[in-house]
């Protein structure tokens, strides 16, 4: 039991990088589907790719790589919203500038 737990935290960087690029669209799709623009999108995927790193050696199994990496792409962009919706309507110095 402990030498199967052992082996399924034994991802590589080699295979995180694989299984990230084999389903980056998907999960930038599925970002996009919650987020209002795309600049949102790749600031979210960004601190979701850092956080599917780190938890590595939580997956279980390769082939749950995409299920795994929507939720924790959801709650980023959960997190993502509830900070913008907290900041409020910030408008640029050029659209002040034209009011």
């Amino acid at each position: 039991m402990s030498n199967e737990k052992e082996k399924k935290s034994k991802l590589t960087e080699v295979d995180f990088m694989r299984m990230f690029l084999k389903h980056e669209n998907a999960l930038r799709a599925f970002a996009r589907s919650l987020l209002p623009d795309w600049d949102a999108v790749g600031d979210v995927l960004q601190d979701a790719s850092v956080i599917m790193w780190q938890k590595l050696g939580q997956l279980e199994d390769e082939n749950g790589f995409l299920p795994w990496g929507k939720v924790i792409v959801r709650f980023r962009c959960y997190k993502y919203l509830e900070q913008k919706k907290k900041k409020g309507a910030v408008f640029s110095s050029e659209l002040i500038a034209i009011l």
